[in-house]
């Protein structure tokens, strides 16, 4: 599963947001 890799992604588009 790839959901932890999709949570890091979104992560860090938030902080670089």
């Amino acid at each position: 599963v790839y959901a932890i890799s999709w949570v890091v992604i979104i992560g860090v588009l938030l902080v670089m947001k």
